[in-house]
């Protein structure tokens, strides 16, 4: 019934995966965006491929996260 280290330690690391969460959401929006910009000047399709890249980055950190989400589920079910 003591204090464990292990368990403290795990706990942090579970706060701070789920810190992350907003910086994937961001980073994901913002690659897809200037990626999709820089398509459209190299192609001449303004504004399409920031609008579809825009979207894509967007389900990529969605995806991300969902995994993420699993695995802390599964990681404090522990404590």
């Amino acid at each position: 019934m003591g204090f464990d280290p292990e368990k403290h330690g795990r706990r942090y690391r579970l706060i701070g995966s789920l810190a992350g969460i907003p910086a994937m959401l961001i980073a994901g929006a913002l690659v897809g965006y200037f990626l999709g910009k820089w398509l459209d000047q190299r192609l001449d399709t303004a504004p399409w491929m920031q609008l579809v890249f825009f979207f894509l980055g967007m389900g990529a950190a969605i995806r991300n996260i969902s995994h993420l989400l699993k695995q802390v589920q599964k990681d404090s079910e522990d404590l």
